[in-house]
C-alpha cells in the first residue's frame, strides 16, 4: 500500500499522513511503528527480502549456476518495485543511519546473504565466496536500479558477462593462495560497507 502510494506520488511527495489515510489508520498509530518515511522504506525492503528468501529455489549443479539463479530471482522479486526503488537509491544507499547498510537492516541483509552462502556451498573458500557473491549481487541490483538503457539491456549485458567470467573464476579459486586473497577481499568489502576492521 505504501509502496503504491510512493510510486504514484514520489518519495518526497508522500507524507506519513497520506500513508496513514491510505491504510485507514490514525497518524498516531502509524507513528508507533514508523517514526519517519525511511522506516517505511526499510519495512518494504524487509518484506522484499523475506519474499526473496521464501521463494528462491536454487538449482542442482555448480555454484556458478546457483549464484546466477539467486541473482536472477532477486531482480525478479524487486522488479515490481523498481520505479520506486530507483527513486529511493539516495535514501537506501546514502543514509548510513537508516539506509540499506545501517545496523537496523542487518537482519534483512543476513537473510538474503544466507541464500548466497548456500549458493557457494561446496566451492573453495565457500563462506568468503558466498559473502563476496552477495556483495556482487548488491552491486548488480544497484546498477539495475540506475540503468537507463531500454528495458535495462545494459544490466542484461552485465549479467551475461558475469556468467562468462564465473567459469575462469572457479578455476582460479583452486590456485594456491586464492582462498587467502578472497578472504581479504571479502573482509575489506564488508568492513568498508558495514564498518569494522577488515583483515589486513
Amino acid at each position: 500500500m505504501a509502496s503504491a502510494l510512493m510510486a504514484a506520488r514520489g518519495y518526497e511527495g508522500t507524507t506519513l499522513r497520506a500513508i496513514a489515510a491510505e491504510a485507514g489508520v490514525s497518524v498516531g498509530a502509524l507513528y508507533k511503528h514508523f517514526p519517519n518515511k525511511q522506516a517505511v522504506v526499510l519495512a518494504l525492503y524487509d518484506q522484499a527480502s523475506a519474499d526473496f528468501v521464501a521463494t528462491c529455489t536454487l538449482p542442482e549443479g555448480p555454484w556458478r549456476a546457483r549464484f546466477l539463479a539467486a541473482l536472477d530471482h532477486s531482480l525478479a522479486t524487486l522488479a515490481p518495485h523498481r520505479p520506486l526503488l530507483a527513486e529511493l537509491v539516495p535514501v537506501l544507499v546514502g543514509d548510513r543511519q537508516q539506509g540499506l547498510f545501517a545496523a537496523d537492516t542487518a537482519f534483512s541483509r543476513a537473510r538474503v546473504e544466507g541464500v548466497f552462502l548456500q549458493a557457494a556451498a561446496g566451492a573453495p573458500a565457500a563462506e568468503d565466496l558466498g559473502r563476496s557473491l552477495y556483495l556482487l549481487h548488491l552491486a548488480v541490483v544497484l546498477f539495475w536500479l540506475l540503468d537507463e538503457s531500454p528495458e535495462q539491456q545494459a544490466t542484461a549485458a552485465v549479467r551475461r558477462l558475469l556468467a562468462q567470467g564465473l567459469t575462469p573464476l572457479s578455476v582460479a579459486l583452486r590456485l594456491p593462495g586464492a582462498a587467502a586473497v578472497l578472504r581479504r577481499l571479502a573482509g575489506a568489502l564488508t568492513a568498508g560497507l558495514f564498518g569494522g576492521q577488515g583483515p589486513a
